[in-house]
């Protein structure tokens, strides 16, 4: 099969530190994303970006479902962000070892907030940790000695979960169970060599989106086989993660990393339009 090659363009020129969790949001037309490092959420509606300062280092902003608020993973535990306003939601002192935060993050459909932990600074130190779920003011841990949990998507079937261990150079894939919020099976479905995976998307046809941390570009993955489809090329460095948006969910939203990056671009958010459709 062919390899479809895209490029992306520059969508905000702004340089952010380390830009992450892209989501769209399609009942507010709002798309949202972090700088994990500058502590802050960032939401663009109509043309309109405003942010919201978290006060300390972040790892992901979920969209609330009935509301516009956030469900934000910090530094020290899991947050409530509305009206500007935030509010402790758990606090993670038993779980986060010293020295580690919150890092990427999702909700199941059914409200069970999953979340990696990894150490804070980890350019300088030996990166560990874990992936957790929350679920109605319990925390249990899924996966334990993690190097560096990142993305995660589940099928849209929900019988198939998605994981990306960055420092592992792979995405692992698992059977899920939806009813109870388990995952089983460990099986490495996927290994990066072009760089280190970083955050994901899934399409409507469960093909992954993997954003590649060190490679300047994103994969479209066979969401069945591993395949490559398709590259978008990326003028930066260190993509971080990427989401669809827009009237027909075919745009591609690319995050990416300025800290420790000199290149023209490094740090910019990017956009591509794809022959492939968000959900």
């Amino acid at each position: 099969m062919a390899v479809k090659t895209y490029k992306a363009e520059v969508f905000d020129s702004n340089k952010y530190r380390l830009g992450e969790g892209p989501f769209y949001t399609k009942s507010l037309n709002r798309l949202s994303w972090i700088d994990i490092l500058d502590g802050r959420v960032y939401t663009l509606i109509n043309g309109k970006k405003e942010y919201t300062e978290m006060g300390q280092h972040i790892g992901a902003a979920i969209p609330m479902k009935d509301s516009d608020g956030f469900i934000v993973a910090g530094y020290d535990g899991l947050y409530t962000l509305e009206n500007g306003e935030k509010k402790l939601l758990y606090r993670l002192d038993k779980e986060l070892k010293d020295h580690h935060r919150c890092n990427d993050a999702r909700m199941d459909k059914n409200g069970r907030i999953w979340f990696g932990s990894i150490v804070d600074n980890f350019y300088d130190i030996e990166c560990y940790g874990g992936l957790y779920v929350y679920d109605k003011g319990v925390v249990k841990c899924a996966i334990e000695d993690t190097k560096l949990a990142n993305g995660l998507v589940w099928s849209l079937d929900e019988k198939t979960f998605y994981f990306i261990d960055t420092n592992y150079g792979a995405v692992f894939k698992y059977d899920y169970d939806a009813i109870n919020g388990e995952i089983s099976n460990r099986q490495e479905f996927i290994r990066i060599t072009d760089g280190f995976p970083d955050g994901m998307c899934i399409d409507s046809n469960d093909d992954l989106w993997i954003a590649i941390w060190d490679g300047g570009k994103v994969h479209h993955r066979d969401g069945r086989t591993g395949e490559l489809k398709g590259v978008v090329e990326v003028d930066a460095k260190n993509v971080s993660s990427c989401c669809f948006y827009g009237d027909n969910m075919d745009m591609l939203l690319i995050t990416t990393s300025g800290e420790y990056a000199s290149g023209e671009h490094d740090g910019c958010i990017f956009t591509c339009k794809v022959d492939a459709k968000g959900v």
